[in-house]
């Protein structure tokens, strides 16, 4: 079977500026890589969000890889979103103790597992793209993939089109979403990672890993 994602193959001129919303997962982590390796570091802009998440070794695996994809130190922040974490603390594992954070296989064919944050890709995608508009930045990227399609709304092909459309509102700066991961497989993804030599150990999962 051919492979679905290759290097080389993403929608921007190799001197493009692109900001990602950088989870310290897999998905975007791989995705981290691969705009790296085709527009360079100095042309990525990294932003992760510090939203009370129970796991927040992640945003330790985020910066990690920043560092080893050679982000210049002023190309990566973290935003304090913790409002997000009050806000969703009746519903959401992601930010309550007592609701246990499922598998992968747990999660599969469940609509809305406990590990949905409301609204989590819509909020993060706008603000993204907030900084790329007062940056001089054209593009956003989501490490959003298909397998999550099966449990959240918000990493759809609809989402992503519907958003596009709200983002061409914008009379005098557009920015383009850059999805590359939302109709590929979890399989592709991790065959480009290891091509790129992302290092998976130092990643992490919003289900329970």
């Amino acid at each position: 079977m051919e492979r679905v994602l290759k290097r080389g193959e993403l929608p921007l001129d190799k001197n493009e500026k692109v900001a990602l919303s950088l989870s310290g997962g897999l998905d975007s982590v791989t995705l981290l890589h691969y705009l790296v390796d085709h527009v360079g570091p100095e042309n990525v802009y990294a932003i992760s969000f510090d939203y009370n998440q129970r796991h927040d070794y992640e945003l330790m695996c985020a910066a990690k890889q920043v560092e080893l994809a050679g982000l210049p130190e002023n190309n990566y922040q973290v935003v304090d979103v913790s409002f997000m974490g009050d806000i969703a603390k009746n519903i959401s594992a992601m930010v309550r103790s007592d609701l246990k954070i499922p598998s992968v296989q747990q999660a599969i064919g469940d609509p809305q597992p406990a590990s949905y944050m409301p609204f989590r890709n819509l909020i993060f995608s706008s603000l993204v793209a907030a900084f790329a508009e007062s940056n001089g930045v054209n593009n956003v990227a989501l490490g959003i993939q298909r397998v999550d399609q099966l449990g959240y709304w918000d990493t759809t092909s609809e989402f992503v089109n519907t958003l596009q459309k709200v983002f061409d509102l914008n009379r005098k700066n557009r920015v383009r979403m850059i999805t590359p991961f939302v109709e590929a497989s979890k399989t592709d993804e991790i065959l480009l990672g290891h091509e790129l030599g992302v290092n998976y150990k130092l990643t992490w999962t919003c289900y329970n890993g």
